[in-house]
């Protein structure tokens, strides 16, 4: 059927595949536990939009925050180190900065302490996994220097790397801390 209609039309289907490319962010939030309470929560108004209720906010001040560390991080390293890995540094920093960014959100009302860091054994596992793809595309020799064209990180670096990303952690629990304090959680 979709075929003659193609040879009719001209047009032939979409084939559909799995898109590997981004799949594990993606699904580790579809085994994530619920929250506590949730069901004595009343529903969000079916006019609302996806940014109201404080996540437009949220997602600036997120975004806003890791690209200043970043930017902020590589500058100063490179000042102080001029031909030192900077790029490497940046580079890996957002990607760790997006792994402790995705625990710090795990839950819009409760602390990462309330909901448990082994809640989710499937975030858990894909975090591992970024972290070890991290490590390759930095130290294996073909990947980093042909195709990325990355530096090898020292002990410090790694130090400076997984600081920003617990700041980033900090920041978002500081803020679900603020909004239960203040009775408005989103």
């Amino acid at each position: 059927m979709r075929w003659q209609r193609a040879q009719r039309t001209g047009v032939r289907p979409l084939k559909r595949r799995p898109d590997w490319r981004s799949a594990a962010p993606k699904n580790w939030s579809r085994v994530e536990p619920a929250e506590r309470n949730v069901m004595r929560r009343p529903p969000h108004s079916p006019q609302s939009g996806i940014f109201s209720d404080g996540m437009g906010w949220q997602v600036a001040w997120t975004g806003l925050f890791i690209g200043l560390v970043t930017v902020v991080l590589g500058f100063a390293y490179h000042e102080t180190n001029p031909g030192g890995p900077w790029q490497t540094l940046m580079f890996t920093t957002l990607a760790i900065m997006q792994v402790f960014q995705a625990l710090g959100t795990r839950s819009n009302r409760e602390s990462l302490v309330t909901t448990g860091l082994a809640s989710n054994p499937v975030m858990l596992g894909t975090i591992a996994l970024i972290i070890v793809l991290q490590v390759i595309a930095v130290y294996a020799p073909v990947l980093s220097t042909t195709v990325l064209q990355v530096q090898p990180l020292g002990a410090r670096e790694w130090l400076l790397v997984f600081g920003a990303g617990g700041a980033m952690l900090l920041s978002t629990e500081c803020e679900k801390w603020w909004q239960r304090r203040q009775g408005q959680a989103v």
